[in-house]
Parts: structure tokens; sequence; C-alpha cells
């Protein structure tokens, strides 16, 4: 046999005569030993949102080899997913499985693969797939698969890599994912079982490994055909149908305007998906850049500087065409994107909170222009309605609910939890349009179970729909547009003429917030006794509170506090430990209220899961950047206060 090649992208599948080796293994060097396959998987993070640690050995992160110990890892890998599925007394048919366009993930799925088809599993390979497209295909009734791996690091730097477990369109809940994690430690606690874990990447036959392999091209067709019917049935009312009835108004109001959008691909698995399809089918002019998978430009998180390259075409397009005002950049597995805008001519990054704010406004207002939302003769909302955020989400959030009159639901930081708690929501009886982490940007727009730029953007555009009736009438609620129907929820008229995305920003409600990219949203810490840090931190607290609480209430409008833990689904109200379950590594906020009772502010913080540090939040009410630094800055100081009385202890 022969190198395999995708015919898409032009890059290499694998040669399946041949099974990949670490490059630390001559032919005459002895194999990795148990104790190096433990270092190896000791390096690796394994969280409920995913497992990762540097799996390049090139320097520049550039190389596709693996060390000896890392192959042997991913067999064991392998073997545990096995024994989890098997346990579970439905072990599925065939697994689905794609990679970000890291150089390693070739590597990574040519190993699992061989381990998969040794275990009998019969493996569904797309290659270089952006995980909503794998999501989405996971939950079609049309496709082959329900479990799914990622191989992804997701945001982190390009020689990383690793895995999102999932099945049905969802990542694993926190105990499937407990369940596996166990099946895994058990597996490399055992000599015998290592060995025949590594093993298996011999067993598969070549024939087999080909015709994987030559599966890709149409299965990833096939998940691009199941991601158009998400994303169809997420924008448009009624599924597909009511789709193509609004993908219409859309084009003859985007194509008159001349609107368009440049996407920033960077190498990314977004490369292979319909982002330009859908949009422009939408009637949008798009530009794309960095549009060939691996092509990486910029560094992969897409924050700070990475974000210029897309601001600057940005504005070159905007100068060419002044309809160009949305861009955005997307990480590497494709399910995170920052989205930049055109204000005063210049291109500037939209901040993670204004993302989130819009696309909650946009899908209440959508719903209520289409009538799916009603209220009653006094304006009150009949409908049952909410919102799901996490904890460090804007209070901005709860003002745009408040005036839609619909409610809002808290969980702990990780999209897991939010999706965990959306569900839980749902069986209450609650229509969920919009769930997601204001902090980070992400949105999901069910039926999406996981965050997703496309629809990010999908939202913010229609927004941008002028005040035109539907088909020369008034939409089922009797607004001319989404935003006509969010002004009168706020008492206001709407915006004339063609709207701007900063006319939308400047209707939301005011908030200072920090940001989650921020070097000042992170506080290094020398201890991990969590517990005790907070037990330290809430009695800091209490003490500042009472020396200060004349400024408080006169400088910030602050009259009274509560804390508030956030731990997975749950929204826990009250000091002390009993609050707090575990390990300690739950968000906790301290909730600030004014004279009224309306929560006015808060303070955020959680540890970090991948390093000893905090990451941290202040959010106030108003256009107030100097008391929203003012009220980090003393966040840190009481942060830091706490850890010295817990050093000293």
């Amino acid at each position: 046999m022969s190198i395999l090649y995708d015919h898409e992208t032009q890059l290499i599948l694998g040669d399946p005569a041949i099974v990949p080796r670490g490059r630390e293994e001559a032919s005459s060097a002895p194999r990795s030993s148990a104790n190096a396959v433990r270092a190896a998987a000791g390096q690796m993070l394994r969280t409920v949102s995913g497992w990762r640690k540097i799996f390049a050995l090139d320097m520049n992160h550039q190389g596709t080899d693996l060390s000896a110990a890392d192959i042997d890892l991913l067999c064991c890998v392998a073997a545990a997913y096995h024994a989890y599925l098997a346990q579970s007394g439905s072990t599925p048919p065939s697994i689905g499985i794609a990679v970000d366009s890291r150089p390693t993930g070739g590597v990574i799925a040519d190993i699992l693969i061989r381990c998969f088809i040794a275990l009998g599993l019969s493996p569904d390979y797309l290659f270089i797939c952006p995980t909503p497209q794998l999501m989405a295909a996971s939950a079609s009734p049309d496709s082959e698969f329900t479990h799914f791996i990622m191989v992804t690091a997701s945001h982190n730097p390009v020689g990383y890599n690793g895995f999102k477990f999932g099945r049905n369109g969802t990542v694993l809940s926190a105990t499937e994912h407990a369940r596996l994690l166990g099946f895994f430690d058990q597996l490399i606690d055992s000599e015998a079982e290592i060995k025949a874990a590594v093993h298996l990447k011999h067993s598969a036959q070549a024939d087999t490994v080909a015709q994987v392999f030559g599966r890709v091209a149409d299965l990833r067709h096939s998940s691009a055909a199941s991601y158009k019917t998400l994303i169809a049935a997420a924008i448009g009312p009624g599924g597909e149908g009511g789709f193509a009835e609004l993908r219409e108004l859309y084009r003859a109001a985007f194509e008159q305007r001349e609107l368009g959008i440049v996407i920033d691909h960077n190498g990314g698995a977004r490369c292979t998906s319909i982002d330009q399809y859908l949009l422009t089918s939408l009637g949008i002019a798009v530009n794309s850049m960095n549009d060939k998978a691996r092509e990486i430009r910029h560094a992969i998180q897409p924050e700070g500087d990475a974000l210029l390259p897309c601001c600057r075409a940005l504005e070159a397009a905007h100068k060419v065409n002044p309809g160009f005002l949305l861009g955005y950049v997307t990480d590497n597995d494709g399910d995170r994107g920052t989205t930049v805008m055109i204000e005063n001519e210049v291109a500037r990054p939209m901040e993670a909170q204004e993302v989130f704010a819009l696309a909650c406004v946009s899908r209440l207002a959508t719903l209520v222009y289409q009538g799916a939302i009603r209220y009653n003769e006094h304006g009150e909302c009949t409908s049952k309605v909410a919102l799901v955020c996490n904890g460090p989400t804007s209070l901005r959030i709860d003002r745009i609910a408040a005036s839609f009159g619909v409610r809002v639901f808290r969980a702990e930081v990780g999209e897991a939890n939010v999706v965990g708690l959306a569900a839980a929501v749902r069986e209450r009886g609650y229509l969920v349009p919009l769930l997601g982490e204001g902090s980070n940007g992400g949105c999901i727009v069910p039926p999406a179970q996981v965050r997703d730029p496309l629809l990010t953007v999908s939202s913010i555009l229609g927004l941008l729909l002028p005040p035109t009736p539907l088909q020369g009438q008034p939409s089922p609620g009797g607004y001319s547009s989404p935003v006509a129907a969010w002004c009168e929820r706020l008492g206001i008229s709407p915006p004339e003429g063609e709207i701007q995305p900063t006319e939308l920003l400047d209707l939301l409600p005011a908030f200072s917030t920090t940001g989650v990219a921020e070097d000042r949203a992170v506080v290094a810490l020398q201890t991990q006794d969590y517990g005790s840090l907070k037990d330290a931190y809430e009695a800091a607290f209490r003490e500042e509170w009472c020396r200060a609480r004349k400024e408080f209430q006169q400088r910030y409008g602050f009259s009274s506090y509560e804390v508030v833990n956030h731990v997975g689904g749950e929204e826990r109200h009250g000091e002390g430990p009993a609050y707090r379950i575990g390990a300690e590594r739950a968000g906790m906020k301290i909730l600030f209220k004014d004279d009224i009772g309306s929560t006015a502010g808060f303070l955020w913080m959680r540890p970090s899961g991948t390093e000893p540090v905090f990451r941290v939040c202040a959010d106030i009410a108003g256009h107030r950047a100097r008391d929203e630094a003012k009220l980090l800055r003393l966040h840190t100081e009481l942060i830091h206060r706490a850890e010295k009385l817990v050093l000293s202890a």
C-alpha cells in the first residue's frame, strides 16, 4: 500500500500498511515502559472540558512526530474508552472521529483508528472537521455514529493536542466523564493492561484501515449536510422550512445593503466547513483569509494580537465596500470565535460580554418578532422562557432578560455545566432559546449543544435586518423587525435607516466588566487549599464591608451583599463551607444589591483548572471603568490578604 491523501485539503491521511512510531523508537531501542506511559499520562490535563497535553516533539510545534510513550498512551486512551462503552451495555457500532488542523492530529487519529478496529469498533473518520460539525453529525438521525471523539486541544497553542469525548451532539456529562476517567486510571495502574493496549495498534488489518481512510470525504460531506440542517433549525422558525423563508428575507435585505463579513480561519478546522456557503446563501459578501487547513498564521487563541489581521482586513474591505461591517476569527477546532466590528471607520474586537449580550437580545427579540413570546395587556410575559449562562456572565444579561420578562439561570464555568443546566431547565417546562458563557462570548443556540461562531455571527445578523415588514406585512408578533420588538420592550423608538453594529451596542444595558483575556483577570497563588482560602476571603470581605460600608453605598450604590457559589448546575446562596463542595474549585461571587434590592454588581473568582491562579472578574452597572478597576483591585488585595492568612496558619 502507499500513503493516502484527503482530496479536499491535499493533506496526508496516513499509510494503512505502516503503524506510526514514536521518533524516540529506533529499531534497536527497547519499547516504552509502563512507567513511561504513566509519566506521559501524568502530563495530561484531564477534565470534563477535554483531555490535553503537549504532543508535538518539534520545538516549533510544526512536526507530526510523537514520542513513543505518547503513541502508547494513545493506545491506552482507546482501550479505556472501549471499556467505558462496553460497561455501559450499549457499545455503538461506530465511533465518529475528527481532528482539528494541528499537525499531530492525523497521527493521533491513526493510532485511535487502528486500536478501535482491533477492539471490534467501526471508526467513522472525518479527518479535519470543526467540533460543531462533528457534534451535529452525532445528533443527526441520519448519522451512522452517535458517540464521538474530537482530537483537539481547542484554543491551546499548536503543540498541544487532546480529546473531547461526547455523544448525541454534546460532550459527556460530568458523571459520564468521571466513569471514563475511572477506566483510564484503572488501566494505567496495570502493567499487563498497558501491554495489552499497546499491542492493539499492531492488530488492525491494513485493508480495514484503508477502508476507513477511503470514506473520509463522504463522511465529512454527510456531516456538513447534518450541520446545515442544525444551523437551519437554530436560525429559522419551524426548522428548515422556516429557515428557507427567513433566508429569502435576509438575502433581499443584505444584498441590497451589500453587507459583508471577513472570516479569518487561521488555518483551522473551519476551513473545511460551511461558513462561506451559509453566509453567501444569506446574501452576504464573504472575504475569507488564511483558509487553507494547517496554514496557521498567528496564535490559535482568538484574542489580543491574533485579532489584528482580521481587523486590518476588515478595514480594507470596508474602504472598498462600506457594507463590510463585521468579521470573526476562529480557534483551531472551530467552536470558538471572536467577532470584530467597524466603529468610526476603524475595526475593533467586540468584547466577549457584548457578543453574548447581543446574541441573547437577538434570540429573544426574534421570538417576540415571530410571535413565539407573548405578553398580556399589562406587558407581562405569559410565556415560560429562560436564558442560561455561567457565573461570571455580566449582570447585563439579567437586565436584558428583565426587559423581555424572562428568567436567567446560572451554572458553574464550563460548557458541560451550562448545557446540563439548560437541559434541567427545559425539563421544568422552559423554552431556552440561548445559553452559553458570557465571560468568553461562547453562544450556544439550540438545537446546537456547543458554542459556535457561525451561529453567533448569524444571531448578530438578525439584529441588522432593516425595519421592512415580512412579505409586506407585520410579523406574526406585529413588528417590522427584531430590533423594533426589542426597542418596544425598552420603551424607545427604534433606530431609523440602516442599523449599524455600534447602534446595537448603544441599546445594550450599560455595564463595566473585567475582560477574561486581560492580564488583571488573573491572580497568581501559592496555595491550592481553596477551601481555607475562600473562608479567609469571606472573613476579609466582611471586615472590609464593615470598614468601608459608606463608600460602597455612596461610590458604587451597593447597599448589601451576599455570597453565591456556583457548583455544577446549582446556585448556592450563603457563606461558609456548607455552600461549597469537594475540592472547592467552583466559582464564588460577592453579589451586590442596591437600596431597592436589585443586583448592581459583583466580584467573582474561581481557581483555574490548569495552573495555580485565580480567575477574577468585577462587574458594575453603568459606564464606570474606573469604578470597575477599583473594585477589581480591592478584590485582588483581599485574595492576597486571605492567602497570607492561609500560608501562615
